[in-house]
Order: C-alpha cells, then structure tokens, then sequence
C-alpha cells in the first residue's frame, strides 16, 4: 500500500473495535483458537472469524500476531 500506518496511529484505531472485538481479541491473544473463543464467548464460530476480519481491517493488519502487537501495545 501507498500509506502504511505508524505504530501510535494503529494503537489509535483500537478505539474502533467494539466491545466484542475486544472480547474477541483479548482471547486470541491469549492463545484460545477461534473455535475456544466462540465456546468462550457463547458465539459461533463464524462469528467469531468475522470479528476477526473486522479487527484487522480496523487495525490494519493482516494477521493474528500483528493484531497482538498492536493490542498489547
């Protein structure tokens, strides 16, 4: 991409993510798979795949591990 997102300005983005996003974050990055976080949160699991699309569209990210880094800061 043209324009790549600084460290500060995606930590900034967190703001954004629902509460669910969050939810569903703070569980991936604690290690759960999708499929724990969904029995986790009482969720199916393609729901919690699309929270997923929404958080690294929102953080700008394209993977787990850096939606993790950018959430811990």
């Amino acid at each position: 991409p043209i324009w790549e997102p600084t460290k500060k300005e995606r930590k900034s983005e967190l703001q954004f993510l629902t509460n669910r996003e969050i939810e569903t974050l703070e569980y991936l990055a604690k290690g759960f798979t999708p499929r724990k976080v969904a029995d986790a949160l009482h969720i199916s699991y393609e729901t919690v795949r699309s929270h997923q699309k929404n958080i690294y569209k929102k953080l700008h990210v394209n993977s787990l591990m850096e939606a993790v880094v950018v959430f811990r800061g």
